[in-house]
């Protein structure tokens, strides 16, 4: 399954209400060997200060199909740099 495909799964077509614009999706491996989905996406600041505000939502897939919203490790950042770094850091 592709990333899309697994937060879709989990998610259906609902979006992520401050940052509606979706950037793009990766698939990762997480340090337990599970896939793990991760969508960017981005929106206006919520400080009204002409910034942009990127999210992370976040998606565990298990080896028998079954997903599972990480929703503690999901998080927003000010910058698309910021978002890539904390998604590297994830990884195994």
């Amino acid at each position: 399954m592709t990333a899309a495909q697994i937060i879709r799964q989990e998610y259906g077509t609902s979006r992520n209400f401050l940052s509606e614009h979706v950037i793009g999706y990766e698939l990762l491996r997480d340090r337990k060997g599970f896939q793990l989905a991760a969508e960017l996406s981005e929106g206006p600041s919520i400080l009204r200060d002409g910034g942009v505000i990127v999210g992370v939502t976040l998606v565990r897939r298990y080896p028998d199909g079954h997903t599972r919203r990480l929703t503690k490790l999901s998080r927003a950042f000010s910058s698309r740099h910021d978002a890539r770094d904390f998604l590297g850091r994830l990884q195994a």
